[in-house]
């Protein structure tokens, strides 16, 4: 049985490695698709008690630190939230930029001798 089992899953590793963009542009499709079932994935997590308490208190714990931080005279982090498909999207502008042929003089390497 343990062999058959390690058949399949080196079927399922080529496969997967083989069609690996199709299975993430699929899978980022459906995220995107639905943003609302992930605020019910999270809805249901928080519904058990235990995991709904671990929560509250790394939250609490991470509040306690800020404060502490604050006091102390660092500035608060600034943080932005972004959705996978606006990281998505930030990747591909990145990959169009840097990728692009015509730009190639601009991202020469520079250092001291060029009077930097």
């Amino acid at each position: 049985m343990a062999e058959t089992r390690e058949k399949v899953r080196e079927y399922y590793n080529r496969s997967y490695e083989a069609h690996r963009d199709e299975v993430n542009s699929r899978a980022a499709a459906r995220r995107d698709a639905d943003p609302e079932r992930r605020a019910d994935l999270q809805r249901n997590r928080s519904s058990d008690p235990e995991v709904y308490r671990a929560a509250l208190e790394a939250k609490s714990a991470a509040r306690r630190l800020e404060r502490s931080l604050s006091r102390a005279g660092f500035p608060p982090k600034l943080l932005h939230a972004t959705t996978a498909a606006e990281r998505r999207a930030d990747e591909r502008e990145a990959d169009a930029y840097f990728n692009d042929p015509s730009r190639k003089a601009d991202r020469r390497c520079r250092g001291p001798r060029d009077g930097l």
